[in-house]
């Protein structure tokens, strides 16, 4: 979808009952979405939201990433539609949209880029460098790598404090001035 009337149509179609399939070149579901919003003048967006918030029912967006083997694997950002992605499109709250992605990911089988570069990284498939390279954040993927940013770490962290397994590592203390 490259323009006003198509997507004006798609989205029409979609509000009649019918199932829409399309392409869209953006980076991943939110741009998808604000990207289908933005193309309307500021006037029509609110009803464009609306519209788009009750029809859409998933977005898909890929990355193709070189492998080890140097082949190219699929990362796939996968937005199912929720109550709470539905309230996030309507109340213009883009920002919160990965977020609520990964929160989805047991329940409703979402996932972010970074959840499943992830798991590719971790099954050995790219390398740490290209992880970081077609990851969202590469700051947040690092951490995540590290273990260090799930209740996972916490009860590990836990578990290793009350059986005194605590070591402090120099590289792992710092001033802050």
């Amino acid at each position: 979808m490259r323009d006003r009337e198509t997507i004006e149509l798609a989205l029409h179609a979609a509000d009649t009952g019918h199932l829409v399939f399309s392409t869209l070149h953006t980076v991943d579901a939110k741009e998808t979405i604000n990207r289908i919003i933005a193309i309307f003048p500021n006037e029509e967006q609110n009803r464009v939201r609306l519209s788009l918030a009750g029809v859409l029912k998933g977005v898909i967006s890929q990355r193709l990433i070189p492998t080890v083997d140097d082949k190219r694997v699929a990362a796939m950002e996968i937005l199912v539609k929720t109550p709470t992605i539905e309230k996030l499109i309507l109340e213009n709250r883009d920002y919160e949209i990965k977020e609520a992605i990964e929160k989805g990911r047991e329940h409703y089988k979402s996932q972010s880029f970074d959840q499943h570069i992830l798991d590719i990284y971790n099954a050995g498939i790219i390398t740490r460098e290209r992880a970081k390279d077609y990851a969202t954040s590469a700051s947040d993927l690092e951490l995540k790598m590290n273990g260090l940013n799930s209740a996972k770490a916490a009860d590990r962290l836990n578990k290793s404090e009350k059986n005194g397994n605590v070591k402090v590592v120099d590289d792992d203390i710092f001033d802050l001035k």
